[in-house]
């Protein structure tokens, strides 16, 4: 059975730009919608006065930049969105086989570039492969692996 977004944010409560503060107030915790990866995907931004600022990224970005995402239109729109968030220090990371222990907290801005940058270049690829084989047979694999 599928998860329907609507329902999980109504039965968690939580909504795009949604502050909790922590510690009063030196810290808030604020949601961050991030649909792509999956259409229900959030993140968390820890804002931090005295401290650096963490963005909980979850599966949105990890180790690699080749992230299965279910809607790459609203996966890349979401990275975008992330650079709005110009005084992030770090990104904790959620997982990867890549990472060790020391790896999970990263600078953020390099990273979101990198996958960004990636992304664009694979897209640009496809594009070429796709332009220089119009009109002649192809398979998905060949666009694939351009």
């Amino acid at each position: 059975m599928k998860e329907n977004p609507q329902t999980i944010r109504f039965l968690l409560n939580i909504d795009d730009g949604d502050k909790f503060v922590i510690d009063e107030d030196e810290s808030t915790l604020t949601v961050v919608t991030t649909p792509g990866h999956q259409e229900d995907h959030v993140c968390f931004y820890f804002e931090q006065k005295n401290d650096e600022n963490v963005m909980f990224v979850g599966d949105h970005i990890l180790g690699s930049p080749q992230v299965v995402s279910n809607n790459l239109v609203d996966y890349m729109q979401s990275l975008y969105k992330l650079r709005k968030f110009t005084d992030c220090d770090k990104y904790a990371l959620s997982h990867s086989i890549e990472l060790t222990r020391e790896e999970v907290l990263i600078p953020a801005l390099p990273k979101l570039e990198a996958y960004i940058q990636f992304r664009e270049d694979r897209e640009n690829q496809m594009k070429k492969t796709i332009e220089e084989k119009m009109g002649k047979y192809f398979t998905k694999h060949e666009i694939y692996n351009a």
